[in-house]
């Protein structure tokens, strides 16, 4: 039995390579920060990532300022260098924001 290799390309064409073009071209604006930057598909998922952990430290940040919970300790994060007021559990899940953005 002999098999068969099949090859397909697909061909560019001008409306592809036009598509591409205004794709490259196109601002892109972070809804969370308001970034106005032209960025590749990727860039634009890693400033995401990025742009939500610094959303949820600054959440994290205000509810220092807030009146806090009984069982609440001083964490400092050797990651954002901030000093928060978290509850065990809120220490493990800002731990696991910075791992996820790693």
């Amino acid at each position: 039995m002999k098999l068969q290799l099949l090859h397909y390309s697909i061909k560019e064409t001008n409306w592809s390579e036009e598509l591409i073009a205004e794709m490259q071209e196109t601002e892109w604006h972070c809804q969370n920060c308001n970034l106005q930057a032209i960025l590749s598909n990727i860039e634009k998922l890693q400033h995401q990532n990025s742009c939500k952990i610094a959303d949820m430290i600054t959440v994290d940040a205000k509810n220092e300022n807030s009146t806090r919970k009984v069982n609440t300790q001083a964490y400092e994060c050797p990651n954002c260098l901030l000093t928060l007021y978290l509850t065990p559990i809120e220490i493990l899940k800002h731990k696991k924001l910075h791992i996820k953005a790693s």
